[in-house]
C-alpha cells in the first residue's frame, strides 16, 4: 500500500507470470490460448468452469504432489527406476492407475496418463483417460521404415 497525500492508494498485486492466469491456481501455467498464459487444467476450459476446477485442483493437492515426486525420481535416472516403485505402492487398490508396460518403457506415457487423470478428477477432462495403445500404420502406407524403403528405392 502507498501513501498519497495523506490517503492510502492500493498497488495492484502483480501475478507470477510462471503461474497459470485462473485466480488461486495452484499450478504452472503451460499453455497459452492468446489470452495469457494457464496450466493444461485451465487452458481447455471456458472461464465459468475456471473456479470450480481451481477448487478441485486445491482438494487434489495429493495428486499434483504425487505427480511431482514421480517426475522427480524420474529424473534422477537411477537404473531400478525408484519412480515405477512408488507408482506401484501409491495406486496398489487401483490396478488400473498403475504404469502399464508400454508406460514403463516410455515414462511420457505415463506422465500425460497421470495428468490426464488429474484433469478428469477436477472436471477439466469428461472423459476418464486410458493408457494409450501404440499406433496402428496406415493399411496402404505401412510403417514408417516402409516409406522409407519406398524412397530411397
Amino acid at each position: 500500500m502507498t501513501k498519497y497525500r495523506g490517503g492510502a492508494v492500493e498497488q495492484p498485486v502483480e501475478q507470477d507470470p510462471a503461474k497459470c492466469s485462473a485466480y488461486g491456481c495452484p499450478l504452472r501455467a503451460s499453455v497459452n490460448q492468446g489470452g495469457g498464459w494457464q496450466c493444461f487444467c485451465h487452458a481447455w476450459a471456458t472461464p465459468d468452469k475456471w473456479q470450480a476446477i481451481t477448487r478441485e485442483l486445491r482438494e487434489h493437492d495429493w495428486l499434483i504432489g504425487l505427480i511431482g515426486d514421480l517426475q522427480r525420481l524420474y529424473n534422477e535416472g537411477s537404473k531400478d527406476q525408484p519412480w515405477l516403485t512408488m507408482a506401484r505402492e501409491f495406486w496398489a487398490e487401483y490396478p488400473d492407475l498403475k504404469p502399464t508396460a508400454r508406460e514403463v518403457a516410455n515414462w511420457n506415457l505415463y506422465l500425460w496418463r497421470m495428468r490426464a487423470e488429474l484433469e478428469h478428477r477436477v472436471g477439466a477432462r469428461s472423459k476418464k483417460p486410458e493408457p494409450l495403445e501404440p499406433a496402428q500404420p496406415h493399411p496402404k502406407r505401412g510403417n514408417a521404415t516402409h516409406a522409407a524403403q519406398e524412397i530411397t528405392a
